[in-house]
């Protein structure tokens, strides 16, 4: 199986130039996309971290106590989701 995976890089008298040059170009390109995709997942995790640190510091608890009741309960949509129910607050 090794002698299967190297056969483009052992000794051949009828290999031609062509022959070596494609051989350079799979293994750089190969290399290429793998650096490419370490550094894509890397940018991409850095974006990450500095989005949800933004998110992290725009939010913050506060506590409130409802001073009116609410004019209606909010309608379920079939997802499961709940409307928006405004009331006054202190």
């Amino acid at each position: 199986m090794k002698r299967r995976l190297l056969w483009r890089w052992r000794r051949n008298p009828f290999r031609r130039p062509s022959d070596r040059v494609e051989t350079w170009i799979v293994l750089t390109t190969w290399i290429v996309a793998l650096a490419g995709g370490l550094l894509a997942g890397i940018a991409a995790g850095s974006a990450m971290v500095d989005d949800l640190a933004t998110r992290r510091a725009a939010v913050h608890a506060v506590s409130a106590v409802v001073t009116e009741d609410a004019d209606a309960a909010p309608a379920v949509t079939e997802d499961g989701i709940g409307g928006v129910v405004h009331v006054k607050v202190r």
